[in-house]
């Protein structure tokens, strides 16, 4: 099975208005987003890419989603989630 897929650059402005991913949710921002709002990106690579900007990963075959999340859905989905401690957005412990 082929799958394909068609990339347009679609500036903010011209979209209908970004909604929360939540399935029932009806709430929306105009941009730019407010800082209480979440992006959600997930896709899929054999490796992790650290260098991968949003831009390349979103425009892939692999990208499953690319959404947003209001600040409501994006605390109950952290809550759903594993507590990985935060520990990669903070230094080694011991380092000055």
């Amino acid at each position: 099975m082929t799958k394909t897929a068609e990339v347009k650059m679609v500036p903010p402005e011209d979209l209908a208005g970004p909604i929360c991913a939540w399935e029932g949710c009806k709430e929306t921002f105009a941009y730019p987003m407010p800082p209480d709002w979440r992006n959600m990106l997930v896709w899929w690579s054999p490796d992790l890419d650290v260098s991968a900007t949003i831009e390349k990963v979103a425009c892939t075959t692999t990208c499953d989603r690319d959404a947003a999340l209001c600040p409501t859905h994006a605390r109950e989905l952290e809550g759903l989630l594993k507590d990985i401690g935060r520990w990669a957005d903070r230094p080694t412990s011991g380092t000055a």
